[in-house]
């Protein structure tokens, strides 16, 4: 029995092949640019021996791959990026729309009508300042009632891992009948100082027992403590391709010296690469002033972004809009 050219044995009918010439008329090589199609090696070589030099003109061996490498490299970057940015929308939705904590409580069924327990904020949460949070214990029967706290509090990620411990204690509050009292809690500065994440965030958790119940009442708070501030300016107007000098103005607002300072500017249209600037130690309620060059490369309204980060706090956000002269 005789196979059919291009088909499968038998009587069936025979498929013409298509020569090379045609395949390249209609653009199915990717060394044309007669379509979009592709070829690859082995259908090439399959082909005619002139497919594969054609193919080998348009892709040499050292170039295959290379496209496949610097999408694989964007692609990465901008998951990077994505990642960033994810963290960044996480933390200003938790200190905007929660008024910088959010408290959750978690019941047992058996004690869901005898105690009543919630953070409720103090002040404002900022790095170098004690952190105050007051929970609020109310006893919902009319027997009076012995409640047992377990309080911790640690350092965590923006995806809530926790990281360092900060406090423990244990506290007994005895309650009268409907009675409601104010527990402070407080995290000194001295405390969290050195063992903040790059997230400022910081989770707040109290475990309340009845006596003689044994149901549970466990309420959380995640508390993000806003990083000191600094100033942006920029000297003069910004003309396109010239130098334009700008500054970074920080007075630090703790007790303790702020060192290891690194500032590191960024900006489309403003500089081609991140720039890294520097800074000297500044004493507490010192003034220092970095400076900084930019040469801006597109005319049109721009944005300078800063990062400044320190031995005492990491990440703290600028920007400034500047528009650029032709």
């Amino acid at each position: 029995m005789q196979r059919g050219e291009g088909g499968s044995a038998g009587t069936g009918p025979r498929r013409k092949r298509r020569d090379w010439s045609t395949a390249q008329a209609q653009g199915l090589d990717r060394g044309t640019s007669a379509g979009t199609g592709t070829l690859s090696r082995t259908r090439a070589e399959k082909h005619s021996p002139v497919a594969l030099v054609i193919f080998h003109k348009a892709f040499p061996p050292n170039t295959i791959g290379a496209f496949k490498t610097r999408k694989s490299k964007n692609l990465i970057q901008r998951v990077t990026d994505l990642r960033h940015e994810g963290r960044e929308v996480f933390l200003r939705s938790l200190q905007l729309t929660m008024a910088e904590m959010m408290s959750q409580v978690c019941k047992s069924p058996d004690i869901d009508n005898e105690i009543l327990a919630e953070f409720k904020v103090i002040n404002v949460y900022a790095v170098g300042k004690d952190v105050s949070l007051s929970l609020s214990i109310t006893n919902l029967t009319k027997n009076a009632k012995t409640i047992n706290v377990d309080i911790r509090a640690c350092s965590v990620l923006y995806t809530k891992k926790e990281m360092h411990e900060l406090l423990k204690e244990s506290r007994k509050i005895n309650l009268k009948s409907l009675e409601v009292k104010e527990e402070p809690v407080i995290i000194t500065y001295a405390q969290y100082e050195d063992l903040l994440t790059p997230d400022n965030a910081i989770e707040v958790t109290a475990a309340c027992t009845s006596e003689p119940s044994n149901g549970i009442v466990i309420v959380q708070a995640s508390v993000v403590l806003k990083n000191p501030k600094f100033e942006i300016k920029i000297k003069g107007k910004a003309y396109l391709n010239k130098p334009v000098a700008a500054e970074i103005v920080f007075t630090n607002p703790l007790d303790k010296d702020v060192t290891d300072i690194v500032v590191t500017a960024e900006g489309s249209g403003l500089l081609k690469d991140p720039a890294t600037v520097r800074g000297c130690t500044v004493k507490p309620n010192e003034t220092i002033t970095i400076p900084l060059s930019i040469t801006p490369y597109k005319s049109g309204n721009k944005q300078l972004l800063i990062d400044f980060t320190t031995n005492k706090f990491q990440n703290a956000k600028g920007y400034l809009d500047i528009e650029v002269h032709e």
